[in-house]
């Protein structure tokens, strides 16, 4: 996984209230997006679970980390329309993008980090690559591993 720091500081109470703002003007578009932000994580919940059973083919391990991938996306993109995220997040994501890599914002959004899978495919050349576009828009990233101890999903 990559990590991607914005260098962006951000307010969490303004960004809690602009959400508030935004659920008190469109409540009922409000709640189907926080609906949808809700199924979007069960779902990605269903897929870690999968990519850590030992008896799934590596098949389905591959599909279930494409799927874990578009809804980052999603999830993104729903974070964003609640008025989250941040121009340097999206720049973030816009520049993953041209890799076929897809991040979402972490934490309260507003700036802060995005996270972004790394497919196995690819090389630590391309993974290099990327990092160093990213570094040269002026941001911070780092290369983390899923699955560590002390990152698990406990059953």
């Amino acid at each position: 996984m990559m990590l991607i720091n914005t260098k962006v500081s951000r307010n969490t109470k303004t960004l809690v209230s602009k959400v508030g703002d935004f659920v008190r003007n469109y409540p009922s578009i409000a709640n189907h997006i926080l609906e949808a932000t809700h199924e979007v994580s069960k779902t990605a919940l269903d897929y870690i679970e999968l990519l850590n059973d030992s008896t799934a083919r590596d098949d389905q391990k591959a599909i279930a980390f494409e799927k874990l991938g578009d809804l980052a996306e999603i999830n993104h993109g729903l974070l964003s329309v609640l008025g989250v995220s941040h121009p340097s997040l999206e720049n973030i994501i816009s520049i993953l993008k041209n890799y076929g890599l897809k991040g979402k914002l972490t934490g309260a959004g507003g700036g802060g980090y995005a996270i972004c899978l790394i497919p196995s495919h690819f090389t630590d050349i391309k993974v290099d690559e990327v990092l160093l576009d990213i570094r040269n828009h002026g941001y911070d990233a780092k290369i983390t591993v899923l699955g560590d101890e002390g990152v698990r999903v406990d059953a």
